[in-house]
């Protein structure tokens, strides 16, 4: 039987540092975690939709025969 695992809480992994990097290199804005506090993730990383669609779309595209 196949499995999948969906971390919802971030805790087995650290997506916000890669969204730090990932908001830094197409703004050059390098952002601090006091900035972003209180916001929600979609208006601290408006872009973050983007990239976690674009993850799974290489993942699909590796795992294709």
């Amino acid at each position: 039987m196949k499995r999948i695992l969906v971390d919802m809480d971030g805790v087995l992994a650290d997506v916000y540092s890669r969204f730090f990097e990932l908001h830094e290199e197409e703004t050059g804005q390098r952002l601090s975690v006091k900035e972003i506090a209180g916001l929600l993730e979609a208006e601290a990383f408006p872009n973050q939709r983007k990239w976690v669609d674009n993850l799974y779309k290489n993942i699909a595209y590796q795992e294709s025969p």
